[in-house]
């Protein structure tokens, strides 16, 4: 499978990505069932955790299982099927053409349409990480990477449409899986209610990802110091095309390109042959639990994490109960307020 970049230019600015780690990193996806990695995917994952080569196999192995295992985000990844065509009308995304100073890709996200009956969770998780897989495979290596969540149009309508078990495993991909180096995370027009909403994700927040959230909820110029306005799109006072012209080059892109299909046809390749061994824990009474072989919280968010994990190993039924319990407890708060 070919790729949108070449191999010798993520070598030509990233010297150490050498052909012995390379070699290494096939040969570990030969022995999980894997079929031949292109190199150049290779090289994204050795550059994203610094050419580490247990970090790197670690992130290889996250990444290949929640592919093979969450097929609410990996599965029917076709940008012309009707439920992506159905999303791209609810959210916007885009690469946004122009790195910040740093060179760092901006990932943009937000709604277009806000309301919550339309909107659906795991949809937009899939197109999301399908606008990352986009624009690796465009750019290659690169020295890191930028989200840019815009809440403009978010209601608190919008939460009784996540799933705790879908914000884990996003959670889960995100810090453990995605082949970036994630720089910056910006939050703009923060809702009123953003309170309620980080006590539903914090759970699932490393450390280390807090440390590079940044939430604003005053004037879009408060992003400036981060993201000069020559990287953003007018609609945030910058010098780039609007998002509805820049979410629809990217949806174009995305239909149009043959590369797609050809990662969705080894992204069901991997899904049916990828070996991937749990490891499993001993939980106080005595059962094994099957966990995540890369979990490594700081110990202030382990116990949460866990909580919430094991809220899942329970059936469906009592899952969904479980869940709707925090939002009903969550709209009562909201009611109190008002």
């Amino acid at each position: 499978m070919k790729l949108g970049h070449e191999l010798a230019e993520s070598r030509g600015r990233w010297p150490r990505l050498t052909d012995d780690l390379l070699a290494e990193l096939q040969s570990w996806a030969g022995g999980h069932g894997l079929p031949e990695v292109p190199p150049e995917q290779l090289a994204i994952f050795a550059h994203s955790c610094h050419y580490e080569r247990e970090a790197t196999l670690a992130c290889m192995d996250c990444y290949y299982r929640l592919r093979a295992q969450v097929p609410d985000f990996f599965a029917a990844r076709d940008p012309t099927s009707q439920a992506s065509l159905n999303a791209l009308k609810v959210v916007y995304f885009a690469a946004l053409p122009k790195p910040d100073k740093q060179g760092n890709r901006i990932i943009f996200h937000g709604l277009a349409d806000g309301a919550p009956s339309r909107y659906q969770f795991a949809d937009s998780v899939k197109l999301l990480l399908m606008s990352m897989d986009a624009s690796l495979h465009e750019v290659g290596c690169v020295p890191g990477h930028v989200f840019l969540f815009d809440m403009r149009g978010v209601g608190i309508g919008h939460l009784t449409r996540l799933s705790l078990a879908g914000i884990k495993r996003f959670f889960e991909y995100i810090q453990d899986a995605m082949p970036v180096r994630l720089k910056a995370i910006h939050v703009l027009n923060c809702v009123w209610f953003i309170d309620r909403v980080l006590a539903l994700v914090k759970p699932f927040m490393k450390k280390e990802l807090m440390d590079i959230l940044h939430l604003h909820t005053g004037s879009v110029s408060e992003v400036y110091r981060y993201i000069p306005p020559e990287c953003l799109p007018k609609d945030f006072g910058g010098e780039l095309d609007d998002i509805e012209t820049l979410h629809q080059s990217w949806r174009i892109c995305a239909i149009t390109s043959k590369k797609r299909s050809a990662c969705s046809d080894a992204l069901k390749t991997t899904r049916k042959n990828y070996q991937c061994p749990v490891p499993t824990r001993t939980s106080p009474r005595g059962r094994a639990r099957r966990t995540s072989a890369s979990v490594d919280l700081h110990p202030r968010t382990r116990h949460r994490h866990i909580y919430y994990m094991n809220t899942h190993v329970c059936s469906k039924k009592k899952t969904a109960r479980r869940e709707n319990m925090c939002f009903v407890l969550l709209d009562s708060r909201v009611r109190r307020k008002n």
